[in-house]
């Protein structure tokens, strides 16, 4: 999708390297996902479906958290999980995202190698095939945290990569733990939607490396949602750069004032989602309707093993 020529074009993503000119950056996402479903035993008494959402500490022993069925656990509360190896307490209610609860996991070890035996990979509902952890993973996938998949990476492979090194466009890689983007949009309004904070990186050659690209007039291409947030988390309101790890609860729809972001790949996305309002205010929502129009009757595939899309 062209913003300056309004169009809309059909290609395949290993052609990518054409709408991408020598001295161009490529952000991406070096998130590794996790076995982030647990299934346990609240009290001994009843079963009960966790998805890990967001890590609130540096050890990982306290997780933002989905618990299912929705009856109301009480704080307090021991959560069992399948092979004894993890535990966890309940220890309070987010009043500001009442679908987010606090807990406290008890384990040896490491928790991601923990969690990574204990449990299973999120799905999305049209998934019937259950498929290893090692299919959720891109080919830059490193650093573990991640409870849902970052998509928009997977279209990389190395030869693609390669290509497009020869072609002089350089690649990058921020970290941001992605939580449950299966939680929709409630509020009647998207303005009224409040995000939960996810943990974020940007090393120094990085924040260098981008703020170089653009002084030599490169554009920027975000690949996927999460390295969009962390750009124009960190960017000041003049685009440029600096190092940092914290954590982010951007949420941006259309209206957002855009720092640094030229060009987005992302994949096509449900509605009432924080992602398809990104979507719309990078690329307008005009245009984005008259795209997502054109791959319905092209029978694209939507969500995280879908088709995908690059807005210029």
């Amino acid at each position: 999708m062209n913003r300056s020529k309004q169009t809309v074009e059909h290609t395949i993503f290993n052609q990518i390297g054409n709408y991408l000119t020598p001295g161009d950056l490529i952000v991406l996402n070096n998130s590794k996902t996790i076995n982030a479903l647990l299934n346990g035993w609240l009290d001994g008494k009843r079963r009960v479906e966790v998805r890990l959402c967001s890590s609130q500490d540096a050890g990982n022993k306290t997780w933002q958290c989905t618990v299912k069925p929705a009856r109301t656990p009480k704080v307090g509360a021991k959560i069992t999980f399948e092979n004894g190896d993890l535990n966890a307490a309940i220890v309070g209610r987010r009043e500001d995202l009442p679908y987010l609860w606090t807990l406290e996991f008890d384990f040896n070890g490491d928790f991601f190698s923990t969690v990574n035996k204990v449990g299973r990979p999120i799905v999305s509902p049209y998934v019937s095939r259950k498929w290893d952890l090692n299919y959720y993973q891109t080919i830059h996938a490193k650093v573990d945290g991640s409870a849902e998949m970052p998509a928009a990476g997977r279209h990389f492979t190395p030869e693609l990569v390669q290509s497009l090194e020869k072609q002089g466009i350089k690649h990058c890689f921020v970290t941001l733990h992605t939580g449950l983007s299966s939680i929709s949009v409630q509020e009647e309004e998207f303005e009224q939607h409040k995000m939960y904070d996810e943990i974020y990186e940007v090393e120094p050659r990085v924040a260098e490396l981008i703020n170089q690209t653009r002084k030599n007039g490169g554009k920027v291409l975000a690949v996927g949602t999460t390295v969009t947030r962390t750009l124009e988390s960190v960017a000041d309101p003049e685009g440029n750069m600096e190092p940092r790890k914290s954590r982010t609860d951007l949420y941006i729809y259309p209206g957002y004032r855009w720092k640094i972001i030229d060009m987005l790949v992302t994949n096509f996305h449900g509605p009432r989602t924080s992602r398809i309002a990104l979507a719309a205010s990078f690329t307008g929502k005009e245009l984005l309707l008259r795209g997502y129009e054109e791959a319905i009757k092209s029978r694209y595939r939507f969500y995280e093993f879908g088709d995908t899309t690059l807005t210029l």
